[in-house]
């Protein structure tokens, strides 16, 4: 029985050797589909679940950006005395919050969180609660107007309140430049000109902590002359007050003052080197200040009347910070103004500041955490 099996297994096989062929083939194939739409659906779902990933992120991106923008709000709002919150349960959030922490005066920082089991996102503003303090983020900083004249050169950004404008063809501004309203001449700066929509106001210097210090150390003068004798052409370290309403004249190359000089009348400067001590700025003056003869300052420079610079190559290496409301910035001749910022960065401990503030707080800028 064997012997007539086999070779009908054998006749068998033979003749349906093309279909039995085509019955794996199909089957291979129908494997392989299945294979590849086993992977198709794998990277369907690993690609719908990075998806929901960056939904979840972005979501809580935007959620978390608006809890800050609101606390910003509310920090401004309420004159600083936000201290943070819950924030809104939006875009599928579990949590959202708003944080305001104390960065060391007068900057906080505003921060929104939000979270939802996938992403947690951060997003934050930097807040300053005195905001007079951005006119020392400048070379220049004039309250009303600044006009550049002659050869005069500033080295870094300029603000003016009202209008920046050049009458000297050669006057250069190799940094940015920013004010309220137009600024006329933008061939004459290296940088932008920028138009910006809230003024800065200016910060104020309280005449009477240099006036102590000075009687303290017995350099108050009542009397303009009595200062110029000490000073002029004199190598001194003090802080000099001169209370005299009259016009205080330092002259002499050889002038050569460590601290400050403060004074109450109008003040004129020729030639020498007066470098501000911490905590003093270099030069104050409650009144005009005319600067020529070559000098240097090294430091801050701070008038409530006008400044104008007269002949010679005069040198501020610092700042210049004019805020006299209905008084013109005269930057002309050869006069040279380097923003230092390492002789501006004390401003934040400069003796008899005034940090007390009308102006609300203000944000200075966002980033995400």
């Amino acid at each position: 029985m064997n012997g007539i099996i086999l070779p009908f297994f054998i006749y068998a096989t033979a003749r349906d050797r093309g279909g039995f062929i085509g019955l794996v083939t199909v089957l291979a194939v129908g494997i392989l589909g299945l294979a590849a739409v086993a992977g198709a659906a794998t990277g369907a779902i690993a690609s719908l679940t990075k998806n929901a990933a960056a939904f979840s992120g972005e979501s809580m991106f935007a959620t978390s950006e608006s809890a800050a923008r609101e606390g910003a709000r509310q920090f401004i709002g309420a004159n600083a005395g936000f201290a943070g919150g819950a924030g809104a349960l939006v875009n599928g959030a579990v949590t959202s919050d708003v944080t305001v922490t104390d960065a060391g005066w007068p900057y906080f920082i505003v921060r929104g969180r939000a979270a939802d089991g996938r992403a947690t996102r951060e997003n934050a503003y930097r807040m300053t609660i005195f905001p007079e303090g951005m006119a020392f983020d400048y070379a220049v900083y004039s309250e009303n107007a600044l006009d550049m004249g002659g050869n005069a050169t500033v080295n870094g950004n300029v603000y003016a309140s009202t209008s920046i404008s050049f009458t000297g063809a050669s006057a250069t501004v190799n940094g940015d430049a920013f004010s309220s309203n137009a600024i006329s001449d933008t061939d004459n700066i290296t940088g932008d000109a920028v138009v910006i929509a809230d003024a800065i106001p200016p910060p104020q210097i309280d005449e009477g902590a240099y006036r102590d210090a000075a009687i303290a150390a017995g350099t108050y003068f009542a009397d303009a002359n009595d200062a110029e004798a000490y000073l002029n052409n004199q190598t001194r370290s003090a802080v000099v007050f001169v209370e005299d309403a009259g016009t205080t004249k330092i002259q002499g190359n050889n002038t050569n003052l460590m601290g400050s000089i403060v004074t109450m009348g109008p003040l004129e400067i020729s030639g020498g080197t007066y470098t501000g001590t911490d905590p003093y700025a270099a030069v104050v003056v409650f009144n005009d200040l005319a600067i020529k003869g070559g000098a240097t300052i090294n430091g801050i420079v701070y008038t409530l009347g006008s400044t104008s610079f007269g002949s010679g190559t005069n040198t501020i290496n610092g700042s210049l910070i004019s805020a006299g409301g209905a008084t013109l910035t005269d930057v002309t001749g050869n006069a040279v103004i380097n923003f230092v910022a390492s002789a501006v960065s004390g401003w934040q401990s400069l003796l008899g500041l005034t940090t007390t503030t009308s102006a609300p707080p203000r944000a200075l800028g966002w980033s995400e955490e």
